[in-house]
């Protein structure tokens, strides 16, 4: 159940740990209008706040708002983004 990105994740990484943890999407999520507008929404609203994150990531903590999912991650930018719950390892 790993989240997949250009290839499958190597045994003991970040991402086979959150998909044996059971936190990773699958990597049949596709960007849909709802995920686009939650998009918009996380960046206006830390654009208002003066908190940028990466556009990348951006897009992470909207699938996982849109899907209902933490993020497994140790950059603690993901705790600026409103209702997104973030996992650290």
């Amino acid at each position: 159940m790993p989240l997949r990105i250009d290839g499958k994740p190597r045994a003991g990484s970040t991402l086979a740990l959150a998909g044996s943890a059971g936190f990773a999407l699958d990597g049949s999520e596709n960007v849909t209008q709802e995920t686009a507008v939650l998009y918009a929404e996380i960046r206006q609203t830390l654009r208002q706040r003066a908190t940028p994150i990466p556009s990348n990531d951006t897009w992470i903590a909207a699938l996982a708002r849109q899907h209902g999912l933490p993020v497994l991650s140790n950059d603690r930018h993901f705790d600026l983004v409103p209702g997104l719950v973030r996992t650290g390892w």
